[in-house]
C-alpha cells in the first residue's frame, strides 16, 4: 500500500515538473518572440529614419546649397565648369540631369554649347557648364586637345561649335579673356563600362588636358557615369558603393586624380520621373564642383 502511495506521489511530481517545464518554455518563447519583434521594429525604424534623413533632409540641404550658391569673388557672376571626356561619356546627359533636378522635371537640351540653367525667377543659377564634342582615339577625330587647352584659359568664344578639322585659332578665338571667361573647374567624364576599354590614345589626350589644367591651378574632378550598367549596381542605385573599384581603375590609368575627387553618378536618360537616389549622387558631385571652383577663385585673390 505504501509502495502504491509512493508511486502515485512520484507520478504527480513528474506531472508537476512537466507543467513547470512547459511554463518555462512558454515564458522563454514569448520573451524571445517579443524581443525578436522589438529588434525588427527597431531595425525598420532605424532604416526608415536613415533613408529619410539621407535622401530627404540631406538631399534638400545640398539642393538648397546649389540653388543659393553665389561666388564670393566680385569679378565673376558664375563658376564655369568644363566637362571633358570621350564620345558617349554622358557629358550632355549630366547637364540635362542637373537641369532636371533644379527644374523639378525631366529636361533635355541640345549638346555642345555653354549652358546656363534658369532659376525660375528670370535669372540663372551661379554656375555654367561648357559642353564640348567628345574625344576620340584618332588624331583627326573628335575635339582637338589644343582647343581644349585654349578653352581652359577662356580663349574660346561663347557657344563656339568645335570641329575636328578646324582649330579655334581660325575662328572663335578670344584674345583678351576675363576671369569669368576662364574655366574654374575641369571635370573628366568617363562611362563606367568603358573605364577599362578606353584606348591609350584617348587616355593620353585626357592626361594632356589634365596637365594643362594643373599647370594653371585649375582643380579637377572625375565623374564615372552610367554606374547602373555595372553588374554590382543595376537598378539598385543605393548599391553604388559596391563599384568603388572603378575609382581605383581610373586612378590606375594615371590621371592622377585623388579618389575623393572621383564621383560615381547615374544620369537621367530614359526616365520620366526624378528619383531621390539619383538626385543625391548628382547633387553631391555638383556641390563639390562649386566648392572647388570657389577655392580656385579664392586662391587667385590671395596670390
Amino acid at each position: 500500500m505504501e509502495d502504491a502511495e509512493v508511486s502515485l506521489s512520484t507520478h504527480e511530481n513528474n506531472h508537476g515538473y512537466i507543467y513547470i517545464y512547459i511554463c518555462i518554455y512558454i515564458y522563454i518563447y514569448i520573451h524571445i518572440y517579443i524581443y525578436s519583434i522589438s529588434i525588427h521594429i527597431y531595425i525598420h525604424i532605424h532604416v526608415l529614419y536613415t533613408v529619410y534623413y539621407f535622401f530627404f533632409f540631406s538631399g534638400e540641404t545640398i539642393l538648397d546649397f546649389v540653388k543659393g550658391y553665389r561666388p564670393k569673388n566680385s569679378d565673376v557672376e558664375h563658376i564655369r565648369i568644363l566637362l571633358h571626356g570621350p564620345v558617349g561619356a554622358g557629358k550632355s546627359s549630366f547637364i540635362n540631369s542637373v537641369d532636371s533636378i533644379l527644374q523639378g522635371h525631366i529636361c533635355v537640351r541640345a549638346p555642345y554649347k555653354t549652358y546656363k540653367i534658369s532659376n525660375g525667377d528670370g535669372g540663372f543659377y551661379s554656375f555654367v557648364f561648357n559642353d564640348t564634342m567628345g574625344l576620340e582615339k584618332d588624331f583627326d577625330a573628335g575635339v582637338m586637345v589644343e582647343d581644349m587647352k585654349l578653352l581652359l584659359g577662356g580663349h574660346v568664344e561663347e557657344n563656339y561649335k568645335f570641329q575636328s578639322n578646324r582649330s579655334v585659332r581660325e575662328a572663335g578665338y578670344r584674345h583678351n579673356p576675363t576671369l569669368q571667361d576662364r574655366v574654374h573647374v575641369l571635370v573628366f567624364v568617363v562611362p563606367a563600362e568603358k573605364v577599362k576599354l578606353l584606348s591609350d590614345e584617348v587616355w593620353k589626350k585626357l592626361r594632356e588636358v589634365r596637365l594643362e589644367a594643373r599647370q594653371t591651378g585649375i582643380p579637377q574632378i572625375a565623374l564615372i557615369t552610367k554606374v547602373d550598367e555595372c553588374p554590382e549596381v543595376g537598378d539598385k542605385i543605393e548599391n553604388v558603393h559596391k563599384s568603388k573599384n572603378l575609382k581605383e581603375q581610373l586612378v590606375h590609368k594615371s590621371l592622377g586624380i585623388s579618389p575623393n575627387c572621383i564621383f560615381l553618378v547615374k544620369n537621367y536618360h530614359q526616365e520620366l520621373q526624378l528619383n531621390n537616389d539619383t538626385n543625391h549622387l548628382i547633387l553631391t558631385a555638383l556641390k563639390q564642383m562649386l566648392h572647388f571652383g570657389e577655392d580656385f577663385l579664392n586662391n587667385l585673390q590671395t596670390n
